[in-house]
């Protein structure tokens, strides 16, 4: 028996049409922002937006036939883009032009184009003071024209906040060559590098060991690489391969963190029908009560549409950002997200 199809779908995930797979990646790696300090006023923040920029690319895979393209990518004609709900609005400049605590130009939009293959959305402030220290949801919405009326695709992306300390070390996987963890062509590939920072953004010496593995059908698998730079090729991976790396120093684990790469040339496409449709966790919904948790009842169908789940089973693992397991049923619970303290992911693993 062999994987031929794999997703990780966030909580927040939602799907629409079952036509495609819309998600919001970061070339850069996970975004997040710690800080230090009691109070909105006098943080300090890391990593700071305002120095380093991340990016989310808007990102949108086909399975119908009429519109698909060698590599399943079809970007919308548009993106709207929103903020914990509020749809952001942008100047000449293309920066946000809402105020969130007084303040303006927290985003910069990006379309397609010299520096971009993607709609994209760019965080250029600092959003932990002016968030009143919460999470914040980013949700892109995509306009698809095949003839007057359009199709809307959606996805959301969590960008955690969280207090922090000065000798606090974060590691963290990013795009090595630019291709922002997607393959797109048959025998294509993409790399991941390992990146250790402290709090101050400083990248740590290269006197560090790593230690890469895949999520293959139940369990971490660990691979040979024991370089900095992990190339996976389409060979490894069926629609989408979940990876983690351990770094270390003098023999002690410093940190670890998990990355997604999604294979775009891959014929399958796995749709995950979660219930409720939205892939949302309430925390005031009452245990056990619809919006406590979430289930999912995948399908799996061919780029050309042809339905083939009755061909496959499925293997489900419930794991936060850095890849640790809440669970390996296809639901996921209220309770879950309440002991993780964030938003968790399910990745849904089709066997044949």
């Amino acid at each position: 028996m062999a994987i031929i199809s794999q997703g990780t779908f966030p909580i927040k995930f939602i799907q629409n049409s079952g036509s495609f797979n819309t998600y919001l990646i970061s070339p850069d790696g996970d975004i997040y922002q710690n800080y230090i300090g009691e109070s909105t006023s006098g943080l300090s923040f890391s990593p700071n937006f305002e120095v380093t920029p991340r990016r989310l690319n808007f990102v949108n895979v086909s399975s119908r036939t009429a519109e698909n393209n060698a590599n399943g990518l079809f970007n919308p004609d548009s993106v709207v883009w929103y903020a914990n709900g509020t749809k952001l609005t942008f100047g000449d400049d293309d920066l946000s032009t809402n105020a969130f605590n007084g303040v303006t130009g927290h985003f910069k939009r990006i379309t397609p184009g010299t520096n971009s293959n993607f709609h994209a959305l760019s965080m250029v402030k600092n959003l932990a003071g002016d968030f009143g220290l919460a999470p914040v949801i980013i949700k892109g919405v995509g306009a698809l024209y095949f003839g007057e009326t359009p199709d809307y695709v959606e996805a959301t992306y969590t960008i955690p906040i969280k207090p922090t300390t000065a000798d606090k070390v974060s590691v963290h996987i990013v795009s090595d060559d630019g291709k922002g963890f997607l393959i797109t062509e048959k025998g294509g590939s993409c790399t991941l590098r390992a990146e250790a920072s402290n709090f101050a953004g400083d990248i740590l010496p290269d006197a560090l060991t790593y230690e890469w593995e895949q999520y293959n059908t139940e369990a971490w698998e660990k691979l040979s690489t024991t370089t900095q730079t992990l190339t996976v090729t389409g060979d490894m991976v069926a629609s989408y391969g979940l990876f983690r790396v351990r770094v270390s120093k003098d023999g002690k684990e410093i940190g670890v963190d998990a990355q997604g790469v999604l294979d775009t040339s891959d014929p399958y496409i796995l749709e995950p029908n979660p219930t409720p449709a939205d892939s949302t966790i309430r925390e005031s919904a009452t245990e056990g009560q619809p919006g406590s948790y979430v289930t999912f009842n995948p399908k799996v169908k061919t780029k050309g549409g042809v339905d083939v789940t009755s061909q496959v089973t499925f293997t489900y693992f419930a794991h936060d950002a850095v890849g640790n397991e809440f669970g390996t049923s296809n639901t996921i619970t209220k309770e879950m997200c309440m002991n993780t303290q964030g938003e968790i992911a399910m990745d849904i693993i089709a066997n044949r």
